[in-house]
């Protein structure tokens, strides 16, 4: 009986497992850029607020065009939470146009290296390695790694769609990638609207700037919109994932990483006791 309770409790467990583990998570709904999950907390830089679960940066300081570090709203998150082989993000944003090139996210690096949240300085810098999501200069969206590199082809892998972010409304963006699997894709609302050959690995990386917002070149604009939830798993979510979260929407995980615990220890409670009754009956 203890073997079959055990093997209950191990079947109920894996089977409640997504096909990747969410590692960070921000949702912003206490007011800050903290990590529900994994403890790696961002810094709001240069006040945005927090409204309705959302991150909002001011629409009159990222308006689309402005690219000063001394004025231009962020996140600042902590350095190497991207470190996985295959790693997912999800994203759900509100997007209000501007200029191309805006990041929602740019984990990365620069030729003037750390980019710290007290450097207010516009001297000029470049992208130099970095896993961004972003509209390119076709206004399409595209989500890219370049380990050690701008974008050379030794070192990259990009995923551009044909498509980009329509304004003023919340939508959902997955950027999915996996080298053992050959494959990295892009999303929009659970809809797949890039895929292309995945061979980077962003274990690799020694990347010191990771940020919700903001660029590591110095002429892209400060993102000009509002954050709902940013997810980063640690491996390649299936395209049957992307929809089900899409359709879950951003206040909504399965499986919630204490669910799993909670499920378990309900599981072996149950029947623990139904074996505690059954060893008292008389034969």
């Amino acid at each position: 009986m203890r073997s079959t309770i055990c093997a209950c409790a191990l079947v109920l467990f894996l089977g409640t497992g997504a096909s990747g583990e969410l590692v960070h998570r921000y949702s912003f709904n206490d007011g800050t850029a903290n990590d529900s999950v994994g403890g790696a907390n961002g810094i709001a830089v240069n006040g945005p607020t927090f409204s309705g679960g959302q991150i909002v940066f001011d629409p009159q300081v990222n308006d689309g065009a402005n690219t000063s570090p001394a004025t231009g709203q962020y996140v600042d998150l902590p350095n190497g939470i991207a470190r996985h082989r295959a790693l997912s993000i999800e994203v759900w944003t509100t997007y209000r146009g501007g200029s191309v090139w805006q990041r929602i996210v740019d984990f990365g690096n620069s030729t003037k290296g750390e980019l710290l949240p007290s450097d207010k300085t516009t001297i000029g810098y470049e992208g130099h390695g970095f896993l961004i999501l972003t509209h390119n200069v076709f206004g399409n969206m595209l989500g890219q790694i370049s380990i050690d590199s701008w974008g050379d082809p030794a070192d990259t892998d990009y995923s551009a769609a044909s498509v980009g972010l329509s304004t003023n409304v919340e939508h959902s963006i997955a950027f999915t990638h996996d080298p053992d699997a050959g494959s990295q894709a892009l999303y929009l609302d659970g809809v797949k609207i890039a895929q292309t050959v995945a061979r980077v690995d962003p274990s690799t990386s020694t990347w010191n700037n990771y940020f919700l917002g903001r660029s590591n070149f110095y002429r892209d604009p400060f993102y000009n919109g509002s954050l709902n939830e940013v997810r980063l798993y640690d491996n390649a979510l299936s395209a049957e994932d992307i929809v089900r979260n899409y359709r879950l929407g951003p206040n909504a995980v399965v499986p919630e990483p204490m669910s799993l615990v909670l499920l378990l220890a309900g599981a072996l409670t149950l029947l623990a006791r139904r074996f505690f009754w059954a060893s008292r009956k008389r034969p």
